[in-house]
Parts: structure tokens; sequence; C-alpha cells
């Protein structure tokens, strides 16, 4: 049996695709020698966040007692004519205003919230006994309403029940919105962000000792804003005057922390 003949053309194929075997073997070993990871290969500086991680939401509170007050303060009159009702309307308010002032309220902190006029509408039906009848004798009656509403900040707050029986005895008719605040919840924050922290870490280390692992550094920490920090207690002691009692109590300042912490 003759041997099969075969070209220079098909020994230099079969040559190159040996050689280039090799070196694909070589690079490999080169390769896994140095430990680069060519599957997850990132831009040189770009931090890489561990495959293994436990999140925590933190939460930190402190309390504070407030030191401002806000009130909103108005008038509302009424009358058959529109000029009648914002006439009264006015000279009552002046007097409300000068009221304010004269209990050591400056117009920086008085400010207009709301002025409205509007018509209210009353339908009378005579008494009858035919149904037609009243349908046609209908009277169509009513007043107009003029409200004039201003947000009073006060800095006193043992002063509160005096301010507003001041403005009551001018004349004001319509009082609502006693609420209170901080001026400064800076420091209180800060003092709320530490405690959120360290909540955090507990949380952390917990989780991580019920799964049998070892908590490392920290990779994130975010702050969840929430709408309103400032979440009243009615903590504290009341105060009565004559209007009633008000109790400033404290406010809760609350910080939440989301903290990604490594584990291994």
């Amino acid at each position: 049996m003759c041997a099969p003949i075969v070209s220079n053309k098909t020994r230099m194929g079969q040559g190159l695709k040996y050689k280039t075997g090799i070196i694909a073997i070589l690079f490999f070993i080169l390769v896994a020698g140095t430990g680069i990871d060519t599957l997850s290969a990132r831009p040189q500086g770009e931090s890489v966040v561990p495959h293994r991680t436990v999140t925590v939401v933190g939460q930190g509170t402190v309390q504070g007692k407030p030191d401002i007050a806000e009130a909103q303060i108005g008038v509302i009159t009424s009358s058959r004519t529109v000029k009648e009702a914002i006439d009264r309307n006015v000279r009552i308010m002046d007097g409300v205003l000068e009221a304010l002032r004269n209990s050591g309220i400056e117009d920086r902190y008085i400010q207009t919230s709301s002025y409205s006029i509007y018509f209210e509408q009353n339908q009378i039906i005579p008494p009858s006994t035919d149904q037609s009848a009243n349908e046609e004798s209908r009277i169509t009656d009513g007043v107009y309403r003029a409200t004039n509403m201003v947000r009073v900040t006060i800095h006193d707050l043992q002063a509160i029940g005096t301010i507003l029986n001041a403005a009551i005895t001018a004349g004001a008719n319509n009082i609502w919105g006693v609420d209170f605040r901080l001026a400064d919840s800076e420091k209180l924050l800060e003092e709320a962000r530490t405690k959120a922290m360290k909540n955090a870490e507990e949380k952390a280390a917990e989780l991580a000792r019920l799964a049998d692992l070892s908590l490392g550094r920290i990779i994130s920490v975010s702050e969840i804003i929430d709408s309103s920090p400032h979440v009243a207690e009615g903590l504290g002691g009341s105060q009565g005057f004559g209007i009633g009692t008000i109790s400033p109590g404290e406010l809760g300042v609350v910080v939440r922390l989301r903290v990604a912490f490594e584990v291994h």
C-alpha cells in the first residue's frame, strides 16, 4: 500500500497550528501565574466592591427642646357687600397687627400666609305645599367673606399665651397651627449621625456573627434624607395660659444611615 502523499503546504499548516497551540498554553500559564483576572479587568484606580458585603440601616435619635414657635393668626369677616367685608377685615386686622407689635413681635417675623375673598351662597325656599311654587319662589341669598392670615414667629416660648391672648383681644378669630421647631439643629444632627453610625456597626456585627463571618471595613455610607427630620415627641412640661394649655415638649432629631460593610 502506498503512503499518503502530504504536500509541503499541508505540513506547514500543521506546524503552524501546533506552534499556535503551544503559545496559547504558555500565555494562559503566564496569566494564571501573575494573578490577573481577565474576566473582571477594570480601569486602573477604579474601586472594586467586594462580592461579600452586609448592608444595614443605622438610626440615631437625639432629643432637644424647641426654641421657636410659629402660629397662624388671622381675621375672618363677612358682609352682604364686598366693600364692607374688606373694610371690616382691614380695620380689625390692623388692630391685631398692632397688638402683635406691642407684644414684642418684630415686623420681620410677621408674614402674610393667606388672603381670600369669596361669596358664600345660600338658597332659601319659602314654605309651601306646591312643589312647583317652591321651585319658582327659590330665593338666592349669601354673604361675602374676607380672610386674612399671617404667620407669626415667636422666639420667647414663655410669651406664647400672652401673645395669642393679645391677638384675640384685638379681634383675631382664626388661630391654628401652633408649631414648634429648632432655630439651629446642626449640633443635634451631628450627634444623631454619630449615634446612627454606632447603631449600624452594632447591627452589622450581629449579622456577621450570626452568619459566622468576620466584619471588615466600611465600603459605603449614605444618609437617608427624610422630608421632616424633626418629629414632635410631645415630651416635657406644659404651660397654662388663659387660652388653654400649650406644651412645647421636645423635638426628636432623627438621622438614618445606610452603611455597607465588607465581610470575610
